[in-house]
Order: C-alpha cells, then sequence, then structure tokens
C-alpha cells in the first residue's frame, strides 16, 4: 500500500516538474518574441498556435496507438474489462520485467535525463529572463 502512494507521489511531482518546466519556456521565449516584435502578438500567436497544433497531433497519436497496442489500450479500458482481460497485462507485466528489462532499464535512464535537462533548461530561461528582464 504504501509502495503504491509512494509511487503516486513521485509521478504527480514528475508532472508538476514537466508542467512548470515548459510553462517557464513557454513563457520566456514569447516574452522574447513579443519585445522583438515592438509588443505585438503576431509571433507570439503564431507559437501558441503551433503548440497547439502539436498537442492536438499527439493527442490523435495516443489515440490511434491505444486502438493497436495493449500497452496504451489498457488505459482506455473500464475497469471491467481489465479486470477480464488480467492475463493480458500480467503477460505484458512480465514481459516488460523479464525479456525486455535492459532495453526499459536504458529506455527509463533516457527519458529520466531528457527530464532533468528540461527542468534545467527551465532554470536556465527562467534566470536569463530575470537577467535581461523578460521575465515580468
Amino acid at each position: 500500500m504504501f509502495q503504491n502512494r509512494q509511487s503516486c507521489y513521485i509521478r504527480m511531482m514528475r508532472e508538476v516538474a514537466n508542467r512548470l518546466s515548459m510553462n517557464i519556456i513557454v513563457r520566456v521565449i514569447t516574452s522574447v518574441l513579443q519585445d522583438a516584435d515592438n509588443d505585438s502578438y503576431d509571433r507570439v500567436v503564431i507559437v501558441y498556435a503551433v503548440l497547439g497544433g502539436l498537442s492536438v497531433f499527439v493527442s490523435f497519436c495516443l489515440v490511434g496507438l491505444s486502438y493497436a497496442t495493449v500497452d496504451l489500450g489498457h488505459l482506455q479500458w473500464t475497469r471491467k474489462q481489465r479486470l477480464a482481460r488480467v492475463e493480458i497485462l500480467v503477460a505484458r507485466r512480465e514481459r516488460f520485467m523479464t525479456s525486455a528489462r535492459s532495453r526499459n532499464k536504458k529506455l527509463s535512464m533516457g527519458l529520466f535525463v531528457a527530464c532533468m535537462m528540461l527542468v534545467a533548461g527551465s532554470w536556465a530561461a527562467y534566470f536569463w529572463g530575470v537577467a535581461t528582464g523578460n521575465n515580468n
């Protein structure tokens, strides 16, 4: 029970760190673009339109992959479907922990390093914005 609660807190902290990091980076970039364009929102609107389009693209990709693979598909299942298909989930979990363990460990470490670089980049962007006055 305690282990599940602890992993839930870790996931929440990771989500908050990612959201705050991206928020800081986008805010500093858009403020620099706005200052360079004499306080016009023309370039800023383009940035947010591109970010919105990319979000829609990623959402469609995730929905498509959830129908194609069990690994993402089980996130869409109801509780009754998960209980009825527990053998599939157990087999995927065993595969994740045994046969593909070294690949998954490398992938997890790479994603962790990428997340830490994102956080460090957001700190650098924040302090750069403070130093140059672009972080109001």
